[in-house]
């Protein structure tokens, strides 16, 4: 289904497995360029980016007609990374407010230092024509092949994603838009969890797969949490309920993704009472961009 741009915003996520290792792979140019020209999204948020630093930043694919904000780790260098890309003409960037980590009220980076998360709570131009949103850009945490980081993901990130969404994001809402603030949150990003038994591939016996990152009952009920405390909806799921095989990653090993084994790691989660005012209008999976693991989704919402 189309939706007009003069009425909708376009939002696209996608997991880029390394920005650098992207623009070199598309074909008359890079895929990056090629998604922009033929998707033309306000906004597009990469994760795991991979940029070491500022400077190595300021090199890396600078596009006509965007501005970006971002997030690098610092904690180890070529590591995850978050990155958004605004259309300009969009979003009045003199307004808007963009912040990096969780505690956006005190010290901003003082608690993703992986460069996990970019807020930005996004005023529209006049000509725009728009209601204000607020975009998360989020790459949670991969608990690891053995699982190491398990404990980690859950009793700690999660835990501050939860008050982040919950506490701090409604406070600043008000602060930057004022009487004109409606709770129109998107949580978006590779949240690295298969929520539902139907997101990914089934291989072996049902015990050991919940052994596997992404699928283990501790990630999974601590996803479900969140949304529950949190008011948010994963918005595919309330689109296609039981669609099956809808899949955004897929692993290089193997050559996983010929034989249709994925996993739907990739989500946008819509606040509540973006989700009951009937502005989120459809979202899909685009299939076509094969320049990473992941492949980027889409989620159309009504200005």
């Amino acid at each position: 289904k189309v939706f007009p741009p003069s009425s909708h915003y376009k939002i696209i996520t996608w997991n880029v497995a390394g920005l650098r290792a992207l623009v070199k792979i598309g074909y008359g140019g890079s895929e990056l360029q090629q998604i922009i020209q033929e998707e033309a999204p306000d906004v597009l948020c990469l994760q795991e980016t991979k940029l070491s630093n500022i400077t190595d930043a300021l090199t890396a694919t600078t596009i006509v007609d965007y501005t970006y904000v971002e997030s690098l780790s610092t904690a180890k260098l070529g590591y995850a990374g978050t990155r958004t890309y605004l259309r300009n003409g969009t979003f009045d960037m003199t307004k808007s407010v963009h912040f990096k980590g969780f505690d956006i009220v005190n010290t901003p980076t003082s608690v993703d230092s992986e460069g996990r998360v970019v807020t930005s709570f996004l005023v529209p131009t006049e000509a725009a024509n728009a209601r204000p949103i607020t975009i998360i850009n989020n790459y949670v945490p991969n608990s690891g092949m053995k699982l190491e980081r398990l404990d980690y993901r859950v009793a700690d990130y999660d835990k501050m994603m939860r008050q982040f969404l919950a506490e701090q994001v409604p406070m600043i809402e008000k602060k930057v838009y004022g009487d004109k603030a409606t709770g129109s949150v998107i949580w978006l990003g590779d949240l690295n969890v298969a929520e539902r038994n139907y997101d990914r591939f089934h291989t072996g016996d049902y015990k050991t797969m919940q052994k596997t990152c992404g699928f283990t009952p501790a990630e999974r009920a601590s996803f479900r949490q969140t949304l529950k405390a949190t008011g948010m909806v994963d918005s595919f799921r309330h689109f296609f309920p039981n669609h099956r095989c809808a899949y955004t990653f897929y692993s290089r090993m193997f050559n996983q993704r010929s034989k249709g084994n994925g996993w739907r790691l990739d989500y946008f989660a819509v606040s509540s009472a973006l989700m009951n005012s009937g502005r989120v209008a459809g979202t899909a999976i685009l299939e076509k961009y094969k320049g990473s693991d992941h492949l980027p989704s889409v989620l159309y919402v009504k200005k």
